[in-house]
């Protein structure tokens, strides 16, 4: 089985390390190292190999003290002491051929080949991710789809919708939407009902494609989800305000519920298509 590595500093990193992992482990089918854990008489250097051995890629999380970290007891940086894990991890890693992948977490950079122990300088050539705290979500949801498109990652069947998508974005389309669609019909002069729920449904489409890394059959799933919310409120509010029944008690009536829901449904998708085909052409870029 693929695996992945996160080497991390305690006093840099841990929150950052933490998240990574929670997330890899519910996304994708691979072991995933974040603590090394040895046995009392064993030789951690052993450890440590035979873990980054069984291992395609090692992420390297850099936080802002990542290269300045010192041993308080005796002011020495840890990154040249021996026996320092983060020094041992890489030099490992670097030395078996292992795809070594930086991710730079809250602003830092990228250490200068002169600022590292010299077993380990090839670090400073590998290609960083910046994992903004902002776009946290998705910078690590792009991250994992390219592991999983340059490994063969599977995905891992209990990923769910939680792990990108929250309730929130939706609730909020269908509430907005549904208020554009109620003073819609009762303002049908201003402008048609149509042009203003599908307009606001391309918007939400292309801010959460911004925002959130999903699959086509999670963004119709969760377009679906967004049109049938908004018909259904809308058909219990609209009858409320004008005193009408709830039910529909004609054909017109159902009609104009297919029509809201399909026309939120094609505007959300329509709006995610060029954000999600411009964020896959970003990852393939050489």
């Amino acid at each position: 089985m693929p695996g992945v590595f996160i080497s991390y500093r305690r006093e840099d990193a841990a929150a950052d390390a933490g998240r990574l992992y929670d997330r890899l482990k519910l996304c994708c089918q691979s072991d995933v190292y974040l603590d090394v854990t040895t046995t009392p008489g064993s030789d951690f250097r052993d450890v440590i190999k035979a873990k980054l051995e069984a291992c395609d890629v090692v992420l390297v999380i850099i936080g802002p003290h990542w290269l300045s970290a010192k041993d308080p007891d005796n002011g020495m940086r840890r990154l040249d002491a021996e026996g320092d894990f983060v020094h041992l991890e890489l030099a490992t890693a670097l030395t078996l051929g292992k795809t070594v992948i930086p991710l730079l977490v809250r602003g830092a950079r990228m250490p200068r080949e002169h600022e590292v122990p010299e077993d380990i300088r090839k670090l400073s050539y590998c290609m960083a991710v910046a994992v903004r705290h902002e776009h946290w979500d998705a910078d690590v949801g792009t991250l994992i789809s390219d592991l999983r498109r340059s490994f063969g990652w599977a995905q891992n069947a209990r990923e769910d919708f939680s792990a990108k998508l929250r309730p929130a974005p939706v609730i909020t389309a269908v509430a907005l939407l549904t208020a554009v669609h109620i003073l819609a019909v009762s303002h049908v002069e201003i402008a048609p009902p149509q042009v203003l729920y599908i307009g606001l449904a391309v918007v939400f489409g292309s801010l959460h494609a911004f925002q959130f890394t999903l699959t086509m059959l999670q963004r119709v799933a969760i377009a679906g989800a967004i049109a049938l919310g908004t018909g259904l409120l809308s058909s219990i509010i609209v009858p409320v305000i004008y005193d009408q029944p709830i039910f529909p008690r004609s054909v017109v009536e159902v009609r104009h519920f297919a029509l809201l829901c399909a026309g939120i449904l094609g505007g959300y998708i329509a709006g995610a298509l060029p954000v999600d085909a411009v964020k896959r052409r970003r990852i393939q870029a050489p």
